[in-house]
């Protein structure tokens, strides 16, 4: 019974450590973000159009003395919808001079009946409306980021993935190990990727099991052959 403990303890470690090891790899994603210049930098960012839940049009104000993370996305949106996940994360990570402004390109009506605590802190939730900005920013892809600075202006505009990873650049955040492992446990839940880590990591660990057995073995032997006998 003892063994059989022990087994399943170095189990649990071993997979730990590797979980670990797998989680460092994102750690180059606090500070790496790739940007996509196909837009006018400091051009305003026009809120014409875009519509808050109680269907009245947003004050541009909104944008003042803040810095803002925009995302383009939709309710179908896999990758949209794994980003907002850790929104409040970012938002707890940075300052009070940050936020982040989501914006729905789904019909109001149906974005309206799915659309649930609006006024989250530094965290505000709009629908795309009458606005013209698919086009005029010709956003094809989603999610689609925008930074803009206190004035306004859009600064910056992050590829498709890597909205988050440049706001982390921006404020110099800098994860511990607990951040990289929650970040690194949940991409392989939210992918479906975890019963294939355990699956590849349970093999390795069965091989590695397997030639600590058979050297122990050996030194038993080892031993065995090299001892003294009485005359």
């Amino acid at each position: 019974m003892k063994k059989v403990f022990l087994v399943i303890v170095s189990f649990i470690i071993f997979m730990i450590f590797c979980l670990t090891l797998n989680s460092l790899k994102l750690k180059k994603t606090y500070s790496d973000f790739k940007e996509d210049i196909s837009f006018e930098k400091n051009s305003k960012f026009n809120l014409n159009g875009i519509l808050k839940l109680d269907s009245t049009t947003v004050n541009p104000k909104i944008l003042s003395n803040k810095t803002t993370l925009i995302q383009f996305s939709f309710k179908g949106c896999g990758p949209c919808q794994k980003a907002k996940k850790r929104f409040p994360k970012l938002l707890n990570q940075t300052d009070e001079n940050f936020q982040i402004i989501t914006i729905s390109i789904d019909k109001f009506d149906f974005w309206k009946s799915l659309e649930e605590n609006i006024s989250e802190r530094r965290w505000t939730k709009l629908n795309i409306g009458g606005s013209n900005l698919i086009n005029s920013l010709k956003v094809i892809g989603y999610p689609t980021y925008f930074i803009v600075n206190k004035k306004g202006n859009i600064v910056s505009r992050p590829s498709h993935f890597d909205g988050i990873k440049a706001i982390r650049s921006y404020y110099k955040i800098k994860p511990n190990i607990l951040d990289l492992l929650n970040e690194h446990s949940s991409n392989l839940l939210d992918t479906n990727r975890f019963s294939n880590f355990i699956y590849v990591y349970s093999i390795l660990y069965l091989f590695l099991f397997g030639i600590v057995i058979l050297i122990r073995f050996l030194i038993k032997k080892t031993l065995g052959n090299t001892g003294c006998t009485s005359p």
